[in-house]
């Protein structure tokens, strides 16, 4: 039902108190429990431990919709594209903040596939990762478009996706340079790639995954062709 995608420099990271974090069932907390995407709860998560809906969140939104993606984070080695990577050589991420929050509607994200969790058969025809690798022109950017592919169905068909815990440990940075050569035409293409997500607006018509994945497709064909 689930898959967890974790890239192989990725391990056990520690909480504050040096307790090693259970990713997984830290993931599938965050699946198992409502989303939030129609108002911003300022405590976050309501539904984490210790947390609740705050005094003027509208009751009639506190049932929440389905959450379909779970996004973890990262210790250590921050997920940084290739020109901050170069200007901040030595930067590590030492910030453990313990919250989860729900991505509102309407507002896109970067999506990192290197400790995702998400419900295969909800909204698994979404998560078309790009080809990568020799030849291909999405490096490090295959993970991006299919978080902005799947934020854009979710927000159509009212699913919920998740940030925040669980942490990895990221062990190593990649090579920068290498990186840079990967990524420079995603640099430029996501300039006209986001805007166009932003305003993409999907039909009545499209009541499944599957369905507005296809109209995203053709609208991508007619839109974005001319960026390659």
């Amino acid at each position: 039902k689930y898959v967890y995608t974790i890239d192989d420099d990725c391990f056990v990271a520690e909480d504050p108190q040096g307790k090693s974090i259970n990713a997984l069932q830290q993931h599938l907390e965050n699946l198992s429990t409502p989303s939030t995407p129609f108002f911003f709860n300022t405590l976050y998560d309501p539904f984490s431990p210790g947390s609740d809906f705050v005094r003027g969140y509208p009751f009639s939104l506190r049932e929440g919709v389905e959450t379909v993606v779970s996004h973890g984070l990262w210790l250590n080695i921050p997920d940084y594209d290739a020109p901050t990577q170069l200007v901040k050589p030595a930067e590590r991420n030492k910030r453990y903040v313990n919250a989860v929050m729900t991505i509102p509607k309407g507002t896109l994200f970067p999506m990192c596939g290197m400790n995702l969790t998400f419900n295969r058969e909800v909204i698994g025809p979404a998560m078309y990762f790009g080809l990568m690798g020799h030849g291909q022109p999405l490096g490090r950017y295959d993970d991006m478009w299919a978080g902005w592919c799947t934020k854009v169905i979710c927000d159509h068909l009212s699913l919920g996706v998740k940030t925040g815990l669980p942490y990895i440990w990221h062990s190593k940075a990649s090579n920068p340079f290498t990186n840079l050569k990967k990524e420079y035409k995603g640099i430029f293409w996501q300039e006209e790639i986001i805007p166009f997500f932003q305003s993409v607006k999907l039909s009545e018509k499209c009541e499944t995954v599957c369905d507005c994945y296809l109209e995203l497709a053709n609208k991508v064909g007619n839109d974005l062709a001319h960026l390659d």
